[in-house]
């Protein structure tokens, strides 16, 4: 008779706020909880993936909840989180700064032209694109968009 596996993978791969992938030098700590409750693994590490190996119990104790925790950013997580044996479950988190800033350097008003032409109305908001264009770069010489969220 063939024996049932007793474990499973979780493939980490972890974000910034700007969806690329985190900084080699971040350093976090990576908590595994099984469905019943009972931590299964806690993990220190730094760089952007991961495969951690934890326990298959073929039943409701196969949802695990992954939480990541980083100096200076908001905790993350995600649950459940249903493993298997045959594949490793995938888990994306982005790690955000408990105190972001917006950086709008590269969005210069032809940049935006370019890439977003379906919002370029929307941002010329009734008026004309030489008026809009005044508008949008008087703000950001004014340092609005440069302000830190609360």
């Amino acid at each position: 008779m063939k024996s049932m596996p007793t474990t499973a993978l979780i493939h980490l791969r972890l974000f910034d706020g700007a969806r690329a992938p985190v900084a080699q030098g971040q350093e976090y700590l990576v908590r595994l909880v099984d469905g019943a409750g009972r931590q299964r693994g806690l993990f220190q590490g730094s760089g952007d993936e991961h495969t951690l190996s934890v326990p298959f119990f073929d039943n409701s104790d196969d949802m695990y909840t992954v939480l990541v925790s980083a100096h200076g950013c908001r905790d993350t997580g995600v649950r459940p989180v249903r493993v298997k044996p045959a594949a490793a479950a995938v888990v994306d988190l982005m790690i955000v700064p408990k105190h972001p800033t917006f950086d709008f350097t590269s969005a210069g008003w032809d940049a935006v032209r370019q890439a977003s032409p379906q919002i370029f109305p929307a941002l010329c908001c009734g008026t004309t694109p030489d008026a809009a264009r005044d508008r949008c770069e008087t703000f950001l010489r004014a340092g609005a968009i440069e302000r830190t969220s609360p």
